[in-house]
């Protein structure tokens, strides 16, 4: 869905906004389908464990509203690492963005935040499951938001794209989507507090 939005935003052409609705079904079936493969692959090879560091887990309300803190955080690493990229390395391919983002307006955030709100809520699950220390799972999941939000299409050869335009897509995406998804771990999971197990034991005084 990065991918996809972003094409229908700043890329004009017949190929990408005729069939967009077909695009986007296509590429959804896709990832279903591989979800379902890669959670089946799972189970048989037996990788779930119970063993490793507890999950704590904040209120349902609590990560509703963190759900979408995060998608407007994600508004604004979009903002700052895509003026910054637009800036200095593609503005030669989209001389027109600043025009087609106007033409928006206010849509435009919109749609950013709700991109961010989606991918954040894609990876709760993740997140609510990952038995890995809060800084572990927190990079963890920032590289699974930038390898499927969009660095992964990006790896073949395709003829909108060179393979300069791909790979500073591909950094632009690191910093927006690894920024959310450590975002999101360290929001939606608490700090675990210390356990008093191993702190020393008071000695008594002598009389």
């Amino acid at each position: 869905m990065c991918l996809w939005s972003e094409g229908l935003i700043f890329m004009p052409v017949p190929e990408i906004q005729q069939h967009a609705a077909r695009n986007l079904v296509g590429s959804a079936v896709i990832y279903v389908v591989a979800a379902i493969v890669l959670a089946a692959l799972a189970a048989i090879l037996k990788l779930p464990r119970v063993e490793g560091p507890k999950v704590e887990l904040r209120s349902a309300g609590k990560t509703a509203l963190l759900v979408v803190v995060c998608g407007v955080a994600y508004a604004l690493y979009y903002l700052v690492f895509g003026a910054i990229t637009y800036q200095f390395f593609t503005k030669g391919y989209y001389p027109d963005a600043p025009q087609l983002v106007a033409r928006l307006g206010l849509w435009f955030w919109v749609i950013q935040i709700g991109r961010g709100t989606l991918m954040t809520l894609a990876v709760l699950p993740v997140i609510r499951t990952l038995r890995m220390s809060r800084v572990q799972a927190a990079f963890a999941v920032g590289l699974l938001v930038w390898v499927a939000g969009g660095a992964a299409p990006l790896l073949l050869p395709n003829p909108l794209m060179g393979p300069t335009q791909r790979f500073i897509h591909t950094i632009e995406i690191l910093t927006q989507n690894a920024a959310l998804g450590i975002t999101a771990v360290l929001l939606v999971r608490p700090k675990q507090a210390r356990s008093g197990a191993g702190l020393p034991a008071e000695v008594p005084a002598r009389v």
